[in-house]
């Protein structure tokens, strides 16, 4: 039995967009999902904690995957248009 895990994204600097926008699983594997409501299109970046943009596109639907297979394990800030939040990477 696979179980699926939402969560949020309390390390949001703005509530407003913390409330349309959710960025999950977290803990990551090879995918994660962002789902941003109707506030799109939207600029989203995955930036390592050197500040070096390792993924970036641009969201044109309110719910996307995006692929973070090639990515190492660790600690990652996702950025969506100016915002940000913590993702982890296993």
């Amino acid at each position: 039995m696979v179980q699926t895990l939402e969560v949020g994204v309390p390390e949001a600097i703005d509530d407003n967009l913390q409330e349309k926008a959710l960025i999950y699983p977290n803990p990551a594997g090879d995918l994660i999902f962002v789902k941003c409501g109707s506030i799109v299109p939207m600029t989203f970046h995955i930036v390592n904690l050197t500040g070096q943009r390792v993924i970036s596109k641009t969201l044109v639907s309110d719910y996307e995957s995006i692929d973070i297979s090639g990515l190492s394990n660790g600690i990652y800030m996702v950025e969506l248009d100016d915002k940000r939040f913590k993702i982890v990477v296993e």
